[in-house]
């Protein structure tokens, strides 16, 4: 993805001849609305001010240089222009989402649930990196390309479960990673999952009262290059651009663990805090105590 980086000029607050002359050319770009692209690096812009004629010359010099997302200094939102979708780093982050969420909840079963009707070579990928990660992997999911690629993988040693049933196949779920469904009024889910929505706008049946994690914040403890190259910018946008732009899902999670990269918090609409988890691991124990048969019957498999 190609991502453009717009900055707000600013004056020099010295005295001196230079700065005098600098100052007097910034207000007179500012009077007349300039919108500049560096000399250096074609994805990145300077305004003088964020007015109307500012923002429909800078957004014609962004589609003239196929900018496909914006980050702006200071995270300022005034700027109508695509943004990048949340959902990217709700993916490429899935196994350090999960693994918060399994330390908040600490399920009885080492197991995650994985919603997709759209089989691809990136979505392939994240369950692979998953299975890794996590004992049960359970894949919901009416294409049967999904169904095949659990023989494959059951050939190189790799379980996965792949079911499509409504009624059945999230009853049971607590932790799952929503990929692509956009509605699950027809499914019969547990009431108090937590659900990583990547699509950052599935609907859930009425009367669900567990967790909906629609954004996250990351950081990392390494400085890098990045942070210098736009000091007033937001890390978290910095990191979130410097991974869309990399694309590919494995070199994506390269440069996630070659940095450190780490998930700071967890959202919805509003922060996620740790009361919410402790309440639906509340509400699943007591589930679990009236249904102990699931728990029963894996513990009978397992030994």
């Amino acid at each position: 993805m190609n991502i453009g980086y717009v900055k707000k000029a600013k004056k020099i607050e010295s005295d001196g001849i230079k700065s005098y002359f600098y100052n007097v050319l910034t207000n007179i770009k500012m009077i007349f609305n300039y919108v500049e692209k560096d000399k250096y690096k074609t994805n990145v812009f300077t305004v003088y001010n964020f007015n109307d004629k500012s923002q429909r010359k800078l957004k014609e010099k962004l589609k003239k240089n196929n900018i496909e997302a914006l980050v702006v200094e200071n995270n300022n939102n005034i700027i109508n222009y695509y943004k990048i979708e949340s959902g990217y780093l709700l993916k490429y982050m899935a196994p350090e989402i999960i693994d918060l969420c399994f330390k908040f909840v600490k399920p009885i079963l080492d197991e995650i649930y994985i919603c997709t009707n759209i089989f691809n070579y990136e979505n392939v990928q994240i369950i692979e990196s998953l299975v890794s990660k996590v004992k049960i992997v359970n894949i919901v999911s009416k294409n049967q390309n999904y169904c095949r690629l659990e023989k494959r993988l059951e050939e190189k040693g790799i379980f996965i479960t792949v079911s499509k049933n409504r009624r059945k196949s999230l009853k049971k779920a607590n932790i799952v990673l929503n990929l692509d469904f956009e509605d699950f009024s027809e499914y019969n889910i547990n009431r108090h999952l937590i659900l990583i929505d990547v699509t950052g706008k599935s609907r859930l049946p009425e009367g669900f009262n567990g967790i909906i994690i629609r954004k996250i914040r990351v950081n990392t403890k390494k400085i890098l290059r990045v942070f210098s190259e736009f000091e007033n910018f937001e890390k978290e946008e910095l990191l979130e651009a410097e991974l869309v732009k990399i694309g590919n899902y494995e070199k994506v999670r390269n440069y996630i663990d070659l940095n450190k990269i780490y998930v700071e918090e967890l959202y919805n609409k509003k922060l996620i805090d740790n009361s919410e988890f402790k309440r639906v691991k509340e509400l699943n124990e007591q589930k679990n105590k009236k249904n102990p048969s699931r728990l029963t019957a894996v513990r009978m498999e397992g030994g």
